[in-house]
């Protein structure tokens, strides 16, 4: 049995209650249906800015009625508190569970989240992240920092994203390494994926190109 098989097994012994937003977006209306699948409830916020109402309509067609009874959508913004806290009024009755899971818990009493943004801190700039690093001292590292820009700025400026991103990664992970970081998450995009590659997709599958993947993802 797969990690994957036996998390999909625990999900459905006990139904969890989630929070999706952008639910009404490509990502979030796929999540949307493995999680309604999965007989879970699901509290949907979008405010259709990019989001369609089509997207929802087409995961009503491919669940059961039952399971779409779990579902409860808010239109609104998630910048916006009043709307923000609509969504939750639907978590709480259903005893939501809000703790982080035991593998990423950390003491909230004991706690530093370090952040700088590109102005403080360019990651391309190899002594600068290993001068960050040496101060700070982190005990966890979570790369999500990137160069992107959709389809048309990857096809005109490949070789641009490919530097950057590359020495982005690099610089982080070898700083990491060098001052004894305890766990680095390196969140990376699906489009490193054939489009044809095995469902759910593992790393394996991006070591076994059986297609060539989008024109985007070559960049």
């Amino acid at each position: 049995m797969t990690p994957y098989t036996q998390l999909q097994n625990h999900l459905q012994a006990a139904p969890h209650t989630w929070l999706v937003t952008g639910v009404a977006g490509f990502i979030g209306s796929n999540l949307l249906e493995a999680l309604l699948k999965l007989n879970q409830r699901v509290v949907g916020l979008d405010n259709f800015a990019t989001g369609h109402q089509r997207n929802l309509d087409e995961v009503q067609t491919l669940v059961s009625p039952v399971q779409w009874a779990n579902f409860n959508f808010v239109q609104g913004d998630i910048r916006n508190l009043a709307d923000c806290q609509k969504a939750m009024t639907w978590l709480e009755p259903c005893g939501a569970d809000f703790s982080l899971p035991r593998s990423t818990e950390v003491d909230p009493t004991n706690a530093t989240i370090i952040t700088r943004t590109h102005a403080e801190l360019d990651l391309t700039n190899q002594a600068a992240v290993q001068a960050f690093f040496a101060t700070e001292k982190p005990t966890q590292v979570y790369l999500a920092a990137a160069k992107v820009g959709r389809i048309h700025a990857n096809n005109t400026y490949p070789a641009d994203f490919i530097y950057q991103n590359l020495m982005v990664q690099a610089n982080v992970i070898e700083a990491a390494f060098r001052n004894g970081v305890q766990k680095l998450l390196f969140l990376g995009s699906s489009c490193i994926y054939p489009k044809l590659a095995p469902q759910p997709m593992t790393d394996v599958s991006s070591c076994m190109w059986t297609t060539w993947p989008q024109p985007a993802c070559l960049s």
